[in-house]
């Protein structure tokens, strides 16, 4: 939906959605949680960047039931 409204890609929305989190981990778990937790957020953003994979198909029905069964699994 943020896609919708501002021209950015999603891998910056997800750096920027994850700060908050990050910032709640150094302070209330430890700089090497936050440093860590950093680190994986920025290696996937670069990851969803660089990998495009397609869309099997345009109907939203069929996008919402496949992420849901995917993530339900475990890969998503």
């Amino acid at each position: 939906m943020l896609k919708a409204i501002f021209p950015v890609d999603f891998s910056v929305f997800l750096i920027v959605l994850n700060l908050p989190f990050l910032y709640i981990g150094y302070r209330k778990i430890s700089k090497t949680f936050a440093v860590q937790s950093l680190m994986a957020v920025l290696l996937m953003a670069a990851l969803m960047y660089l990998i495009n994979i397609p869309a099997f198909t345009q109907d939203k029905f069929l996008k919402a039931a496949f992420g849901g069964f995917l993530i339900g699994l475990g890969i998503g």
